[in-house]
């Protein structure tokens, strides 16, 4: 898959924020406003700089609202069309129930397989 500078970078400062020690972990939903807790793919909703979580957990744009899995904005802006990934990620998140750095890495290894355009 090929993807922008812009989404490479995203992509590096959603991998340093799950590895930062900064976010609890919950499963099943983005975020939850009652535990404080965030999802991997929650993570990146909250770094995003394009929406913001309503009291109901929902993460709120413009154009969408989001509770359990990421608005295709968010897929957009850090390039992940590639098949399966957010599924996998959910995957590790909630069944597998690894931990940031785990998930980090793994993200890390798939992107790696990607061609950043100049």
């Amino acid at each position: 898959m090929q993807i922008t500078q812009a989404q490479h970078a995203k992509r590096q400062e959603w991998l340093a924020a799950l590895r930062s020690g900064k976010y609890q972990q919950t499963e099943g939903i983005l975020h939850s406003a009652e535990t404080g807790g965030f999802c991997c793919l929650g993570v990146a909703c909250d770094i995003s700089g394009i929406g913001k979580w309503n009291e109901d957990s929902n993460f709120v744009g413009e154009l969408f609202i989001a509770y359990s899995l990421p608005p295709d904005e968010i897929r957009t802006l850090f390039g992940l069309w590639a098949d399966g990934l957010v599924s996998e990620a959910v995957d590790k998140n909630d069944e597998q129930r690894k931990s940031f750095p785990e998930i980090a890495d793994w993200l890390e290894e798939q992107f790696a397989k990607d061609e950043v355009l100049p």
